[in-house]
């Protein structure tokens, strides 16, 4: 993004920039952001209809644990990726394709829920299914213009697409 805003910067003065927002943002407002309503829910969800689930994101350890802990989800998942962990982050694939090795999940059976652009692109990349939240301040458009194959306005409104489609599922089996 900041390639598009400051063409003329070098790519290190881009990645000093980066560095620089990411302290200030550690320093001054980590310590007050909370989890969306109903993450853990969807989870466990998830994993009760036997979804592996691994979990691909940017932010360095210290940050993703944090994130974990507020969401209270540290024991759901199969598998984590994060930016320490990889060369480049998203929109590239590559911390979605470790996620995925770590979790040993096949990518045509995969989807990825994401809420920016740069999630959609990387997950196409990995060779999965996008699925948006608007939850990034990214529009619908946005993030059906990027690949999400469908997009909800939260973690509470997947929670409740997944219920329905596995009522419905049972349903049909019954």
């Amino acid at each position: 993004m900041l390639a598009q805003l400051v063409p003329a910067a070098a790519p290190r003065d881009r990645d000093a920039m980066i560095e620089e927002q990411g302290g200030l943002y550690r320093e001054e407002f980590l310590a007050s952001v909370r989890a969306f309503p109903h993450v853990r829910e969807l989870f466990e969800a998830l994993q009760h209809e036997g979804r592996k689930i691994a979990i691909a994101t940017d932010c360095e350890k210290s940050e993703f644990a944090h994130y974990l802990a507020i969401a209270q989800i540290e024991d759901l998942a199969d598998a984590y990726a994060c930016g320490d962990d990889v060369r480049r982050g998203k929109p590239h694939a590559a911390v979605v394709e470790l996620a995925l090795k770590r979790a040993r999940a096949a990518g045509k059976h995969c989807v990825m829920i994401g809420d920016t652009p740069s999630d959609a692109e990387a997950a196409r990349r990995a060779g999965i299914a996008p699925l948006g939240v608007l939850t990034g301040h990214f529009s619908e458009a946005d993030l059906r213009d990027a690949g999400c194959v469908d997009v909800r306005r939260d973690p509470a409104a997947l929670l409740e697409a997944f219920e329905a489609a596995c009522a419905a599922r049972a349903r049909g089996a019954a």
